[in-house]
This record gives structure tokens, sequence and C-alpha cells, in this order.
């Protein structure tokens, strides 16, 4: 893990400086050092992996965030409903990832993780009642989660908003889920619209369509 106060050193020099060469993943704490931005950060976005499994990291880079003025993000898939209570009054907005409706087994078949619906309702609830600006992600794959998921997901937020009429809330993403070789045909733009159309009028909905990964070329196929 790289040591806090050379991160620290290295996010003030990119807000003077400049860019640093991007990576397609990277640590936590590695997150302030290799930020991709214009001239000039004006946020940080802790993501992952899971940035909560590292709380008391991410808690020292918000905090110093906030020492510089800049604004701190969190995307976090909602199981350290505790980690994401302490960490809450520090950032500035939260991403939400949904993978699936909130109730078993529908939630274990997409995450092989037991009885985490229960963690990610409770830290839907945490951020629809902090007021925290908030972007629920839900990322598609062809039958996973379902169309009735989606509407199930969908109309749990639309409750919550109104349980919580304070929360920041703006809206439901749906995601396009890619392959990581070619084992299955993702959803299309038109297929991810047509999905946000049958939920409109329950939550503000966006769709999301994903750049592919470069594929490799075998030269022995010319």
């Amino acid at each position: 893990m790289r040591d806090l106060s050379t991160v620290k050193k290295e996010v003030k020099k990119a807000i003077t400086f400049g860019c640093f060469e991007p990576s397609d993943q990277i640590t936590l704490d590695e997150a302030a050092y290799r930020v991709v931005a214009e001239r000039g950060i004006s946020a940080l976005v802790f993501s992952g992996g899971e940035a909560l499994a590292q709380p008391e990291a991410v808690r020292s880079l918000a905090l110093f965030c906030k020492s510089i003025g800049i604004k701190a993000g969190l995307e976090t898939c909602g199981y350290y409903s505790d980690h994401l209570r302490q960490i809450l009054p520090l950032v500035d907005k939260i991403f939400l990832d949904v993978k699936a409706a909130l109730k078993e087994p529908e939630h274990f078949r997409a995450t092989g993780v037991e009885g985490a619906s229960s963690r990610v309702r409770d830290s839907l609830e945490i951020c629809m009642a902090s007021g925290v600006p908030l972007e629920v992600r839900t990322t598609v794959f062809p039958g996973m989660p379902s169309a009735q998921e989606i509407r199930e997901i969908a109309e749990l937020l639309s409750s919550l908003q109104t349980k919580f009429p304070d929360n920041a809330l703006e809206g439901l993403v749906l995601q396009q889920g890619l392959p990581r070789s070619s084992e299955f045909e993702p959803l299309t733009a038109d297929d991810l619209k047509a999905i946000a159309t049958s939920v409109e009028g329950l939550v503000r909905v966006q769709t999301r369509a994903r750049k592919a990964p470069d594929k490799v070329l075998n030269p022995g196929s010319f």
C-alpha cells in the first residue's frame, strides 16, 4: 500500500501541474496518485474493488480533500454499511451499485455473497436519509437482472424518496454490461432505453452504454 503522505503530495502536485498517466485498474491509495484530470483537479473519487474495505484510508483521503478544497466522491457496492455511515459526512457524492433486486435469492444469484442484499438496502437508506447527492447504478446483462428486478429497484427508490423527503437522489443509471471476451452479446443502447422507458414515472432513469475493451487480434486470422 502506498504511504498516504505520498499520495497527498501527488494530489497537490496534480492540482498545480496537471495529469498523471491513466490506468485501467488501481488500488485505493493509488486512486489519488494516478488521478486522470485536466489541468486542475476539482474532485477525487474513491473506487475499487471496494473502497470501503479500507475505511481508514478513505477517511484520511476524504479529510485531505476537504483540507485542500476539492470534492470527494465514493463508489461503493453498499456491503459495508457501517463504514459508509461514518464516511458519508466527508464526501460530496455517492455512486451506489445495486446489482439486483434487494431480496434473496436474486441478489445472491448476481453477487454470490450470502446476506448482502440487506446490507446494500441499509446503505441505500443511509444515503437517502443523509441528503448527500446519490447516483444509483445497475449494470444490466442479458437476463440479469431481469426487467422485473429492475422495476423492483425503481419501485424501491421511489418509495424511499417518499420516506426520506430530504433525499438527494439524482436517479437510477442503467449501465450496459460488457463481456470480458465474447461469451455473450451485450444489450444494445436501444435495449437499455426500452428498459428505462418501462420504469419511467417511478424514478428518474438514464442509460449508459460503455466502451467495449479493445480486442486482441490474432495475426493468423487474416
